[in-house]
């Protein structure tokens, strides 16, 4: 019985051992796994914290290029803002100047329209004053009267080349060149 005993620790010993030995070789791999799977994630991080950085680095210099460029644009804004008021400022001041001349030239045509109106009323006077002075010198009167077209009669060789505002009379004679009559009077 003792045998038996003996043969059973022994039995019972050489199973722990198998059991260890198994045991301490799945648990060398799983160590062994643990450990590569621990300097696998030290690899990562270490690639994780360079690609970080670089990215900062990136982030950076893009942060810096977008406050220039905002900086820029608002110098661009401002220098376009100081061109549009003095544009606007340069816009006024001519419209004030031709403001200004067409009154001017407003005031000065009115005075050219009176003189003008003025000046017609004076030769209507003077060439009155004429008449009266080469009536009083003895002046021969011409009196014309001019007969209406009979019919069949070209109306195309007229001998009345105008008849003006002020009852003015222009003849002409078509058959002979450059004999023309005024009269004054109709």
């Amino acid at each position: 019985m003792h045998h038996e005993n003996v043969s059973r620790q022994f039995i019972s010993n050489l199973q722990i051992h198998i059991t260890f030995q198994r045991n301490y070789k799945k648990f060398s791999e799983k160590k062994k796994l643990e450990e590569q799977y621990f300097s696998q994630l030290k690899k990562d991080k270490v690639h994780s914290d360079i690609e970080i950085v670089a990215l900062k680095q990136d982030l950076d210099m893009a942060k810096r290029s977008h406050e220039e460029h905002v900086l820029q644009l608002e110098l661009q804004a401002s220098e376009s803002k100081a061109v549009m008021k003095s544009v606007k400022d340069e816009v006024i001041k001519v419209k004030r100047s031709y403001s200004e001349e067409y009154k001017y030239f407003g005031i000065k045509l009115k005075g050219l329209a009176e003189a003008a109106d003025d000046y017609h009323v004076l030769l209507t006077e003077n060439r009155k004053l004429y008449n009266e002075v080469q009536d009083l010198k003895g002046n021969i009167m011409v009196y014309c009267r001019i007969r209406p077209f009979l019919s069949g009669q070209s109306q195309k060789h007229t001998t009345v080349e105008f008849i003006g505002e002020n009852r003015e009379l222009i003849i002409s004679n078509p058959l002979k060149q450059g004999n023309r009559n005024q009269y004054n009077k109709l």
